[in-house]
């Protein structure tokens, strides 16, 4: 394999391929936010999983002691309601995120919503459930948190799709 870039220099083989690569990657578009809607889209939910995690581990947990309290699906801890309702949720979701791809083209935060809206319920079941059983440990806080940053990524990603 000989290389038309490098008139000089005849390479073949792994050398011809990676002098290949190496001009290829010098020469490309670097990466950057403008008119690129995914690049800003991942910018935008870094930033709120940043301040999730500031808020979360920062303020709740280090200068209000608000312990963090998690419990699976199928712990014997936590109450049959709750966990009816949260199969539910993902019963749900499974039959809108099936419903959304089979249904050919869609908007960004059209095809997300099923994701984001199981998330976004999930935690605030969860919140829920902690705040019936566990008032006093304020652990709930976590979990309505999360829920409410899901919510304004949600908004704001909608809100980006018509400005």
């Amino acid at each position: 394999m000989q290389i038309s870039q490098f008139p000089s220099v005849k390479l073949k083989g792994t050398s011809a391929t990676l002098a290949f690569l190496f001009h290829n990657y010098n020469h490309s578009k670097r990466l950057s936010l403008e008119g690129s809607p995914e690049m800003i889209n991942i910018f935008i939910l870094a930033i709120f999983l940043i301040v999730n995690l500031l808020i979360s581990k920062i303020y709740f947990k280090k200068n209000l002691n608000i312990p963090i309290k998690s419990k699976g699906i199928l712990s014997k801890e936590r109450k049959r309601g709750f966990q009816l309702a949260e199969a539910g949720i993902f019963v749900i979701f499974l039959y809108l995120h099936f419903f959304v791809l089979v249904e050919g083209y869609f908007p960004l935060f059209v095809r997300i919503a099923p994701i984001i809206g199981f998330f976004v319920l999930l935690n605030f079941n969860r919140g829920l459930e902690l705040w019936m059983t566990d008032r006093d440990s304020k652990a709930y806080y976590h979990n309505w948190l999360a829920a409410t940053i899901m919510s304004i990524f949600f908004a704001v990603l909608a809100a980006g799709q018509y400005l």
